[in-house]
């Protein structure tokens, strides 16, 4: 779907594009605040060792708290949800995807998404 939606010779339709848009702001908020749970986990496991400025990972620390900042803060990221919301109803969108994704599960996990989705009017 990104590909469609970056691509000028292969068509997207404004929901695909929409639907990228939303996926996009999610995933740059999780992965940005992930980097920092993980690079001050590595720094843990590493003991004194990792804290040291002679070890790659404070640097990767410090990059990875910048990176809330480069990427769009939460609430700039949340601005643009609410944005999608308003113009695309890509929340709706969201659902309907989700389910679609949900079809193709193993049969013995779909029962488990559809007593989940039920009550979900999309």
């Amino acid at each position: 779907m990104f590909d469609r939606s970056a691509n000028d010779k292969v068509a997207a339709n404004e929901d695909e594009k929409a639907l990228t848009r939303l996926l996009i702001a999610i995933l740059k908020k999780e992965t940005a605040e992930q980097a920092i749970h993980f690079s001050h986990e590595a720094i843990e496991m590493y003991g004194g060792s990792g804290y040291i400025e002679d070890f790659v990972l404070p640097r990767l620390l410090r990059d990875a708290q910048v990176l809330t900042v480069w990427e769009g803060t939460a609430n700039i990221l949340g601005l643009e949800v609410l944005r999608l919301m308003k113009k695309h109803r890509v929340h709706e969108l969201f659902i309907k995807q989700m389910k679609w994704e949900l079809t193709g599960l193993p049969e013995e996990l779909r029962d488990l998404s559809e007593r989940y989705w039920k009550d979900w009017k999309f």
